[in-house]
């Protein structure tokens, strides 16, 4: 079969490259790419790191518009890497875009992979990477209380292993959506998960320190770390 990939220099578009090319000839496309009659399927990995910007957030919705349209025009199957995070209320520009380009997608009769945080610690990638980073800079760091800030985890391979049965599937031209399995996990977790973690000193946060905290963030100009809002889970985004 012949696949391209939207995003495939990113975490987990180069992951999935790597793996479907075992058995199937795959390319990386071009973000502008219209040429995809001479693909089986399409497989849209693509996240912008500048989602804080407008014009990025504008151009990318209109990017996955045309390329869901196309696909559809020429009855491919177009896979879309949705998220869990995804909410037209979502406080972090990532979840919101994600639910806009999802709900073009289902329209345009796509597929949505509904993804929650892939978590690897030994090759930690996207968002849980960026986390990773920020906790390796801090000289120590704040652990909300862990009956808080829940939020969706899963690992690489089930990832994979969902993805390589939906591109083998016989379908072409639905619109489905198909979560990958998960765990559930509070943020306190997900921190103490990453690799940076080991040998910090850190602060534990009481139940009603963790709940200021979560009302406050919401209204901080995080710019760059805005995506990071979407670690926040799904007490926060209520």
């Amino acid at each position: 079969m012949k696949i391209g990939i939207f995003g495939g220099e990113g975490y987990l578009g180069s992951t999935s490259h790597e793996s479907l090319s075992e058995h199937h000839e795959v390319s990386i496309l071009e973000r502008n790419e219209l040429s995809l009659d001479q693909f089986d399927a399409i497989l849209d990995c693509s996240a912008p790191r500048d989602l804080y910007k407008k014009r990025v957030r504008e151009t990318y919705i209109k990017q996955v518009y045309r390329r869901t349209r196309i696909a559809s025009s020429f009855e491919k199957k177009y896979i879309y890497i949705g998220s869990y995070s995804s909410s037209i209320n979502s406080k972090s520009h990532y979840g919101r875009v994600k639910f806009i380009c999802e709900e073009i997608v289902r329209e345009g009769g796509g597929i949505i992979l509904r993804t929650p945080l892939v978590v690897d610690q030994e090759n930690p990638g996207s968002r849980f990477k960026e986390l990773n980073h920020r906790i390796g800079i801090l000289p120590f760091i704040f652990l909300p209380e862990n009956s808080r800030l829940e939020l969706e985890l899963t690992d690489i391979e089930a990832f994979l292993l969902t993805l390589h049965s939906v591109i083998d599937s016989e379908s072409k031209h639905r619109s489905e959506e198909i979560l990958i399995p998960c765990r559930r996990a509070s943020l306190n977790e997900l921190i103490k998960m990453a690799p940076s973690f080991e040998g910090k000193k850190y602060i534990e946060l009481g139940l009603i320190t963790t709940k200021i905290v979560e009302s406050c963030i919401k209204h901080l100009p995080l710019r760059k770390l805005n995506n990071l809002k979407s670690l926040m889970g799904e007490n926060y985004v209520k």
